[in-house]
Formats: structure tokens, C-alpha cells, sequence
């Protein structure tokens, strides 16, 4: 006897009426398993929603926290990789506090660095999940296409820093890799916190229906862009090849 399609077949009669084509639609789907602990925790787990179904408030909530849960660890991971590389070329480039080791400094540092980036990467994984499907196509795309963003509109002043720069075509002093890296991931942070909001006019969606997102979306791009300006221009007397220039 298939006692796992008699348990869900007893729910579904107790079922409203309204709620019977989904549990009909289980039914179904309890036919195409074979396996039998699969077939048991299908239909219990039916079971349970078909008696004791959620609010919709609940769905909602649930459905909101798991996704901003998921986007805050995709964010973390990238802020992760992001400081991980920062650390790594800080250290091959010389830099004395992190060779020297054994000081806690760093590793706050590291981590002071990795939860900012994390809650601003967070909105931003959140507005490209919501805007793509979740194939990987549709992350690489947008990763991809920042990443040339922020190359191409470095790649003038790294040009600059070196031919203007004798001690650097010298060997005198290292390249500014850590600089670089800093100019190279601003932009790019715009580019992919600009991209839901550019596809979102393009499809026609209505600015203004969620203000507040849009306003913590338009404060970062504005905080990002105001940042890479500063140093941009705190930076451009060495770029134009200024002597002793810091």
C-alpha cells in the first residue's frame, strides 16, 4: 500500500477548495519519485504546509530575510576575495606593518575593511539578483563588463604614473600596485551598483515605487564617485610626474 500518497491525499481533502489545485499539483509530483525515503519527506513535508499552511505575511517575511541573507553572504564572499587580494599585494609591495606580522592592527584592519565592503556590496548583489535570473551567465556579465569599466578608466593614469615616474621605470620605487587597485575597484563598485537601477528605467519600472532603496542606491553611487574624484585628484600632481610628490 502507498501510504505516503494516502497521507498527502487525506491533507489535500482537508484542504479549502481553493488551495486543492496546488495540492493536486503534489500529488502529482509524488508520482514521479521513486525512491522510498523520498517519497516519505515529500509527502510529510506537504502534509504540513497543506494543514497547517503560513500567512501570506509569513511567506513574505520568509522569502525577504532568506533573500537578504543570501546577498549579504555572496557580498561577503567578494569582500573576502577583494581584501584578501588587497592584503596580498600590500604585502608583496612592501608595505612594513603587514611583513612585519604579529601585530593585531592588520587583522583589524582586514576586517574593519571587509565588513564595509560587505555592506556595500550587499544592496548592490541584492539589486542584481533581483534584476537577473540566477544563472551564472547573468552574474559574469555584469562582473565582467565592471571589471573592463574600471581597467579602461585607469588605464590612462597608470600609464601616466609610469612614464612620468623615472624611479619607478628605475626600479628606484615600486609600481603603486595597491593605488591602483584602489582606483580600479571604486568604479567598478559604481558601475555594478548603477547597472539595476540603469535596467530597471530601461524596462520601464517606476522610479520612485521603492524611494528608499533608490535613496541608499543614489547616496552610494554619490559616495563612491565623490571617493574616487578625491583621490583621484589627490593623486594626479605624481600621474603628471610633480617631483617628491606624495
Amino acid at each position: 500500500m502507498d501510504w505516503p500518497a494516502l497521507l498527502l491525499s487525506f491533507a489535500v481533502r482537508r484542504m479549502p477548495v481553493e488551495r486543492r489545485e496546488w495540492g493536486a499539483a503534489m500529488l502529482a509530483e509524488l508520482a514521479q519519485l521513486q525512491h522510498h525515503f523520498a517519497r516519505w519527506r515529500f509527502a510529510l513535508g506537504c502534509t504540513r504546509v497543506a494543514l497547517f499552511p503560513p500567512r501570506r505575511g509569513e511567506f513574505i517575511m520568509s522569502d525577504r530575510m532568506k533573500h537578504w541573507r543570501n546577498s549579504f553572504g555572496v557580498a561577503a564572499l567578494f569582500s573576502l576575495l577583494i581584501n584578501g587580494t588587497l592584503m596580498f599585494l600590500a604585502f608583496f609591495s612592501g608595505n612594513p606593518e603587514i611583513q612585519a606580522g604579529g601585530s593585531p592592527v592588520p587583522l583589524l584592519g582586514f576586517f574593519r575593511n571587509w565588513l564595509v565592503l560587505t555592506l556595500i556590496f550587499t544592496p548592490i548583489v541584492s539589486g542584481l539578483r533581483i534584476s537577473q535570473s540566477t544563472s551564472m551567465k547573468h552574474w559574469l556579465i555584469p562582473l565582467s563588463t565592471a571589471t573592463l569599466f574600471g581597467l579602461l578608466l585607469i588605464a590612462p593614469f597608470a600609464f601616466m604614473e609610469w612614464s612620468n615616474n623615472p624611479r619607478i621605470q628605475s626600479g628606484e620605487f615600486k609600481f603603486p600596485i595597491v593605488l591602483f587597485f584602489g582606483l580600479w575597484l571604486m568604479p567598478t563598485i559604481f558601475f555594478l551598483a548603477a547597472t539595476p537601477l540603469v535596467r530597471g528605467i530601461r524596462a520601464g519600472e517606476a522610479i520612485l515605487a521603492h524611494p528608499v532603496s533608490l535613496l541608499l542606491r543614489v547616496g552610494l553611487l554619490a559616495f563612491v564617485a565623490l571617493g574616487w574624484l578625491n583621490l583621484l585628484r589627490d593623486q594626479m600632481p605624481c600621474f603628471l610626474g610633480v617631483p617628491n610628490c606624495d
